[in-house]
């Protein structure tokens, strides 16, 4: 028998070891796993022994995010917005940054009075950011898109988790294929990929195990958004809004590209960090 706090020490040095910056976090979040504790009880709890089969458990999976790999892969879920989230490595990692593009959509429905009907998410992934919205909005219907029919089979488990599978419609295909035959929506919301693989700033050790065509863009993590920009008019409706989650020092660019396709850049949105992490487009009456 091992007590806890024993066993929480080794694992964090492991992970402090492996370059890992939230090693004392991500230690106490694999044992609140196994143990089936908040970390609250963990921490007030660590003079209680731990059995052998239990701390093997446990190093099994220190070794494998030793390695980078993200514990959200490693449980199969992750939090996002106010709910669970299944995810697997056919889908992104949900980030609290990607919040930003739920609280920009709550922040201009709000202050424009309008109660949004039909939203359209590009790129899906596992579907946290439609699911979230449909579940704030009771009375809205959703559409979904994804290249990936793994990806897709995810965003569906999450909707029928959510009790949100009859307000949701998840359509496996690319978006030059489908953008012209859809109909028109009252909000698109797309987290596109926007990653410059060139640039190194922009990379972390856990990207490697994410799908790379939902993180990397070539011309300067541009080539999404300019091919949404010549496009996106087919899908939106009169006045509808769009929803942009935005890379680093993308904010310019972007918007450029969108105004000179008669969208009006209504607001940028800061994520935790004060980085602009999300545009919000109108489309215009010409």
């Amino acid at each position: 028998m091992i007590p806890v706090r024993e066993v929480l020490n080794a694992a964090q040095k492991k992970l402090h070891d492996a370059g890992i910056g939230s090693a004392r976090l991500d230690a106490q979040l694999i044992l609140c796993h196994y143990l089936k504790m908040p970390r609250s009880s963990l921490l007030a709890n660590q003079d209680t022994s731990l059995d052998k089969t239990t701390v093997q458990k446990i190093f099994k999976t220190v070794y494998r995010r030793a390695k980078r790999e993200p514990l959200a892969y490693i449980f199969e879920q992750k939090d996002f917005w106010e709910h669970r989230f299944i995810v697997s490595p056919d889908t992104l990692v949900p980030r609290p940054d990607s919040e930003t593009l739920i609280e920009a959509v709550l922040n201009i429905v709000k202050s424009l009075q309008i109660t949004p009907k039909k939203f359209f998410d590009l790129g899906t992934g596992s579907g946290c950011l439609l699911l979230s919205l449909l579940y704030e909005f009771q009375n809205s219907f959703g559409v979904a898109l994804d290249i990936s029919y793994r990806a897709c089979k995810i965003a569906q488990k999450n909707a029928l988790n959510l009790s949100l599978h009859k307000r949701t419609i998840i359509i496996n295909a690319d978006w030059c294929s489908a953008l012209n035959c859809l109909e028109k929506n009252d909000v698109v919301i797309c987290n596109p990929p926007y990653i410059d693989k060139a640039n190194p700033d922009l990379l972390s050790p856990e990207l490697m195990y994410e799908p790379e065509t939902a993180l990397y863009a070539k011309q300067n993590g541009l080539q999404a958004y300019k091919l949404l920009a010549s496009q996106l008019s087919y899908i939106v409706a009169h006045q509808g809004l769009v929803f942009f989650e935005i890379g680093f020092g993308q904010k310019e660019d972007v918007t450029t590209l969108f105004t000179n396709q008669g969208f009006l850049l209504l607001k940028s949105f800061n994520d935790l960090q004060n980085i602009p992490r999300c545009l919000c487009f109108q489309k215009s009456n010409l």
